[in-house]
């Protein structure tokens, strides 16, 4: 029996599509594993990276000078903490020293310790007083009277530390002139301040006494120098219209009289400067209007008063 055959037709040939199908595959198997697709070619640019280099010595460089810094600011900083310690304790000092300055030299100065011994003087003396039976102790009581009159006349005349002035403290220098200069007073409290020491009127009067004498000392120190200062202050006012153009130029603001600020100008200006406590003792000469008002001013006819009446050794007591 004949094989019969159906011819076979051929199948069109696959469209080009840039894919090779390999001969396994015209009969219908499954490609060869060795099969490979050709995808057009794509050229990407080429990336290159930094190349990191790891510098050793530098980083050891940067760090010791970072180190350096801070150490210099911590040393900065401790000397700013140091200086500004130091600042404080100055300007604490200082304060410290002002206000011992204005207690001992300013306008109270020494008017307080004056005024304080006067109190303790009158004290001590009336206690003394009633102790001593005046029958028995007659010469010691009668004592004891004159230092109560000494004291009151203590806090009469340095009351303007502490009070305005009353015609008490003008009777007073009219009775006693040497008793308006630091000198003449300085001698007096020295005078008493001896007597108190000198008689037995007990430890606390005695103390007292020793008070005093220190008090007097201190004021005929500062009289006697002030008086060689005035000396100088009136040999610079050579004539009278003098006197008046520099009275008139340190009268800064023009109501006719010169405050301690304004005569203290006034004595440096002529090569004379004066310490506050020095100005208290030239005011107890020149100032002479002792009613109503307090002992800082001193008047245009005061003030020619004193330079046309001077004399050098007569108001020193």
């Amino acid at each position: 029996m004949a094989d019969e055959t159906t011819p076979l037709t051929e199948e069109p040939a696959p469209e080009e599509t840039g894919i090779q199908i390999d001969a396994a595959d015209e009969d219908g198997l499954e490609p060869a594993p060795s099969s490979k697709m050709h995808m057009p070619d794509v050229h990407m640019p080429e990336i290159k990276m930094p190349e990191m280099h790891f510098d050793s010595v530098a980083f050891k460089a940067g760090a010791t000078a970072a180190a350096a810094k801070t150490a210099q600011y911590s040393k900065v900083a401790a000397a700013k903490s140091i200086e500004y310690s130091k600042k404080g304790a100055v300007m604490a000092t200082a304060k410290a020293a002002v206000m011992t300055n204005f207690i001992m030299d300013g306008p109270i100065g020494f008017r307080v310790l004056a005024f304080t011994g006067g109190l303790c003087v009158v004290g001590m003396s009336i206690a003394t007083m009633v102790e001593d039976n005046i029958i028995f102790h007659p010469w010691k009581a009668i004592a004891s009277f004159f230092n109560v009159m000494f004291g009151f006349i203590i806090m009469i005349i340095e009351s303007t530390a502490l009070f305005k002035r009353t015609p008490w403290r003008k009777d007073i220098y009219e009775a006693a002139p040497f008793l308006r200069t630091t000198f003449g007073r300085g001698m007096s409290y020295l005078f008493i301040g001896i007597n108190m020491t000198a008689q037995d009127f007990g430890i606390f009067a005695f103390f007292t006494g020793v008070y005093m004498v220190a008090v007097g000392v201190i004021l005929s120190l500062v009289g006697y120098f002030t008086q060689k200062k005035l000396s100088n202050l009136h040999h610079h006012l050579n004539n009278e219209e003098e006197v008046m153009v520099m009275f008139d130029l340190m009268d800064a603001d023009g109501d006719g009289t010169l405050d301690q600020e304004e005569f203290a100008e006034l004595c440096k200006h002529l090569g004379v400067p004066l310490r506050k406590t020095e100005l208290l003792a030239v005011f107890d000469v020149i100032d002479t209007s002792d009613v109503g008002q307090r002992k800082n001013t001193i008047t245009k006819e005061e003030f020619f008063h004193w330079w046309a009446e001077w004399d050098e050794f007569g108001d020193i007591i």
